[in-house]
């Protein structure tokens, strides 16, 4: 029974690892290099170094003890998750929006289904700017163990991916074309960047402004990076005033990526009753039966209990780890310099980033703490309002997308 524990439990500890993942790490795959901006924002982006690789040390013996203990408990969870089912300001960008309200705008003819899993603050990032921007969507949820759902990705294994279909007549052949979009930043930029041009160029020709970057770290590791992920492709030249929102923009962004989402884990973890609430909420969105909700839910928190440790030291959080997330919070509405939003009368980008990625949080004791302690509550409520309903029409399986589109 013990092989069969650990070989299936290794595989369901994986996709156990993939669901949270996102919160822990660059959803591009690294956050260590920063590329070069767009020319096209007449602007360079801020370089930034890659950061020392840490040099293995042997384990002592109870951290061995504790690493055995933690891996068990994550085999064990895995095995039971096996069977889981699975403006910017608008002065900046308004000559070439031609005025155009969010809630007027749509995607005639354009079919969007988004490859997720349901508490990823990546994937919540994406469906708040798809609200906002009144775009309906369909959601496929992947299953972490599998991910069978995205056979069709040979390349990209991560979520979210937005897979964009056309059914407007007109190709060659008379069938729906498709373009697929991968990582989060990306997926924001290449749609804000067709809306903003009044849906005059095509999704696959603005995409070739993110072109996939691969490199090797020290270890001889590839990794890759989305180059002006962050960036929108303007064909008009901007001012000075102009350049330094885009700038605050993408640079909140950016924040929102390698900082505010590190702070996450080890405060939903901080301690055993937080990660039995965390745990309670993911097993409660995914279809576990009522034995393994109990087990999974148990030895899930105490596991993931124990890798918030590693998590606080990973990314030098204060000993109280909600010090830090507060930090965060007060860095932000120090930025916000008393505007309703820092797009100033509407969110943009940075403001949709920042809530997408709070939201995920929502309902637990993080989240109440984060807004008792800190002045963020009045820019979080009203960021809400201001993203509306949820535009999610199906959660659907992949198969039945060309049934919906036809």
């Amino acid at each position: 029974a013990a092989p069969m524990l650990y070989s299936r439990g290794g595989r369901g500890c994986l996709g156990l690892w993939r669901t949270l993942r996102p919160c822990w790490g660059n959803n591009s795959g690294s956050s260590r290099v920063r590329v070069r901006g767009s020319p096209l924002l007449q602007f360079r982006q801020i370089s930034q170094s890659q950061s020392r690789q840490r040099a293995f040390k042997p384990l002592s013996a109870s951290k061995s003890i504790l690493g055995a203990f933690v891996c068990t408990g994550l085999c064990v969870s895995g095995y039971m998750y096996m069977n889981c089912t699975s403006t910017l300001v608008a002065d900046v960008y308004a000559d070439q929006s031609n005025g155009v309200m969010a809630a007027e705008r749509t995607l005639g003819g354009l079919h969007l289904a988004l490859y997720q899993y349901e508490a990823c603050p990546f994937c919540t990032k994406v469906r708040t700017f798809l609200d906002f921007e009144k775009l309906p969507y369909d959601v496929i949820e992947v299953n972490p163990v599998m991910r069978k759902e995205l056979k069709f990705s040979t390349e990209y294994r991560k979520v979210p991916i937005l897979v964009i279909t056309d059914t407007r007549a007109g190709s060659h052949d008379n069938s729906p074309t498709q373009v697929q979009l991968n990582d989060s930043a990306v997926i924001i930029s290449v749609l804000k960047t067709y809306l903003i041009q009044g849906e005059k160029k095509a999704i696959e020709d603005i995409l070739k402004f993110y072109p996939r970057m691969s490199y090797k770290t020290e270890r001889g590791k590839e990794k890759f990076e989305f180059n002006n992920r962050h960036n929108i492709m303007l064909e008009h030249s901007l001012s000075e005033g102009e350049q330094r929102i885009v700038r605050e923009e993408v640079r909140w962004r950016k924040w929102t990526d390698d900082v505010l989402v590190h702070t996450l884990p080890p405060n939903i973890y901080r301690t055993p009753t937080e990660a039995l609430q965390a745990f309670h909420y993911l097993t409660k969105i995914s279809n576990f039966g009522e034995t393994e909700k109990i087990i999974g839910k148990y030895v899930g928190a105490v596991a993931m209990y124990l890798v918030s440790m590693w998590l606080k030291r990973k990314y030098k959080l204060k000993s109280d780890v909600r010090e830090s997330l507060y930090d965060a919070a007060d860095d932000w509405c120090e930025a916000l310099k008393k505007r309703k939003f820092m797009g100033g009368e509407s969110p943009n980008l940075a403001d949709l980033s920042v809530y997408g990625v709070l939201s995920s949080i929502e309902g637990l004791d993080t989240f109440h703490d984060l807004m008792v302690r800190t002045t963020i509550k009045q820019w979080y409520y009203r960021t809400k309002h201001a993203v509306g309903v949820n535009e999610r029409r199906y959660d659907v399986n992949r198969d039945e997308i060309w049934n919906i589109t036809a």
